[in-house]
């Protein structure tokens, strides 16, 4: 059964959620996807707005979402007409969203896959998903950022191994073991006074694993925009996909070595000089190499039937 909101006004202050009017299909026995369709007669909107499982959502209360929906779902937004202010922006959020419009009119609004600078909290940016605009009548400038998320940072490099450990130090030298002539120290192959000295220092650990390579960043989305009749209407179609996210960072160095044992004291029965100070820990690995950037996809415009297409940013004006 279709529900049906007589008329959807978002002006900045008056209404911290939109109640969806939404129409959920049932998977058929083939498992085909959900569809979700929102429908009204009128939609003003002059401030951000994100599509957040099945409602329109301010920015206040989106920003209280501790988890965010990285299903991306399909959803059908018919309306009778759609009026974007300078400050309105829709944010379709990676879903694949399909806008049946009587009559278009934007004083540059903007209808964007996601925000500026938009990064997956971990793992592999996600695509911008798609948009489609169907409209009888259009006039203004509509700004269209199909923008992919910037892929999570890399994961750290792997723990050292005890194989990287530092080398032990050398044994200090033992003191003489004779006194007598010659005062302290005794003879050591025919030498006299030698003293002994502490174990030498433990060396330094190995570096580090490198970190892991950063994820992919989201594609950018598709566009496909159709307008049957046009009236100084100007679309600025923006593509840009996701970066590669950093790489991770580098794994810790091994451990420093053991200190060498003491070299034994002169005329002292059991006695040693200390072990030699641990060795110091390595270096911590290489940062590993950025994600790949995600793919521009195609953008395409239909007006008068005559298609225009691009995987880059442009624009159109009559």
């Amino acid at each position: 059964m279709k529900h049906k909101i007589s008329k959807l006004i978002i002006t900045l202050g008056i209404l911290a959620t939109l109640p969806a009017c939404i129409e959920v299909k049932d998977k058929d026995e083939e498992g085909n996807v959900v569809i979700q369709t929102i429908e009204g007669d009128d939609l003003v909107v002059d401030e951000p707005l994100f599509l957040h499982e099945g409602q329109f959502l301010r920015q206040d209360a989106f920003q209280q979402i501790r988890t965010r929906s990285t299903s991306p779902q399909e959803y059908k937004i018919k309306l009778a007409s759609l009026k974007m202010g300078p400050n309105g922006v829709i944010y379709t959020m990676g879903n694949t969203v399909r806008f049946d419009i009587h009559s278009l009119e934007s004083m540059a609004g903007v209808i964007a896959t996601f925000p500026e600078g938009s990064k997956a909290e971990s793992g592999k940016g996600r695509s911008g998903g798609a948009i489609i605009i169907q409209t009888a009548n259009a006039q203004g400038i509509l700004r269209i950022k199909l923008i992919g998320e910037t892929g999570g940072q890399g994961d750290p490099g792997q723990s050292p191994t005890a194989a990287m450990k530092g080398a032990t130090g050398a044994t200090g030298k033992n003191g003489g073991n004779a006194c007598g002539v010659g005062g302290i120290g005794g003879s050591v192959g025919g030498n006299f006074n030698v003293s002994g000295t502490v174990g030498g220092n433990g060396g330094k650990g190995q570096q580090g694993f490198v970190g892991g390579k950063g994820y992919a960043g989201g594609s950018s989305g598709t566009l496909s925009l159709t307008v049957t009749n046009s009236v100084n209407f100007k679309p600025e179609v923006e593509i840009k996909p996701g970066k590669g996210g950093a790489g991770g960072l580098g794994g810790e160095g091994g451990e420093g070595g053991d200190g060498g044992p003491g070299g034994k004291k002169p005329c002292a029965k059991d006695k040693y000089w200390p072990s030699g100070a641990k060795g110091p820990q390595g270096d911590r690995g290489p940062t590993g190499p950025s994600g790949s950037d995600g793919v521009s996809e195609t953008a395409c415009f239909y007006v008068l039937q005559n298609p225009m297409c691009d995987t880059k940013s442009f624009s159109y004006s009559k």
